[in-house]
């Protein structure tokens, strides 16, 4: 069974002809200062932290706007300072109006089930997508329950932890396997504590 929880989440922006990130009337720092505003009234939460996917990291500058704001000598509105961190993730600088931690995050995954014939690997993080999150989130980390069947029994059991380790044989060739079964599911305090745009 496949299953997108979103929780209900109503922030999700999508930029469509020459307002997109790259096009001729883009306007990148208004859209950022609006939707962390859009957070803070709606989701009662201070964004801090913006995750960039790959191409929008490359539109974002190359903006002549952001350029240009970000190499005023008389105002320190930013300051760019790409370094590499563990696990995929890249610090970019910070912004200072708004206040935003910039980074890009190059984690991928193996998608075998939107399209079973054709499987991909795919980015966490979409190239043509933002994420605006707050750097201290109120989350609670909650367990989908985990079903398996039973050597002794041979019946399904249902178990409700947060994960089940077991241990069962196979033949041909004769070998022992260890499974770790867990279904996280992080739920939000706010729903519309981080927003979501697709931005080119």
């Amino acid at each position: 069974m496949n299953e997108t929880i979103d929780f209900g989440l109503t922030n999700k922006k999508t930029l469509t002809g020459d307002n997109k990130w790259g096009g001729t009337k883009a306007d990148i720092l208004g859209n950022l200062g609006d939707w962390t505003d859009a957070v803070l009234h709606g989701g009662f939460a201070n964004v801090d932290t913006i995750i960039m996917g790959k191409t929008a990291k490359a539109k974002f500058f190359a903006d002549a706007n952001v350029q240009k704001m970000l190499d005023n000598r008389r105002m320190n509105l930013g300051e760019i300072a790409p370094r590499d961190l563990p696990n995929g993730v890249k610090y970019l600088g910070h912004l200072n109006d708004p206040s935003l931690d910039m980074y890009v995050y190059g984690e991928v995954y193996y998608d075998d089930w939107t399209n079973p014939d054709a499987p991909e690997t795919k980015p966490l993080i979409p190239d043509n997508m933002i994420i605006l999150i707050s750097s201290r989130p109120n989350y609670m980390m909650a367990y989908g329950a985990c079903t398996y069947i039973e050597d002794a029994s041979g019946l399904w059991v249902t178990s409700q932890t947060s994960r089940v380790l077991r241990s069962y044989v196979e033949h041909h060739p004769d070998r022992r396997m260890v499974e770790l079964q867990a279904h996280p599911l992080p739920i939000p305090d706010k729903v519309d504590s981080w927003l979501v745009a697709t931005v080119c």
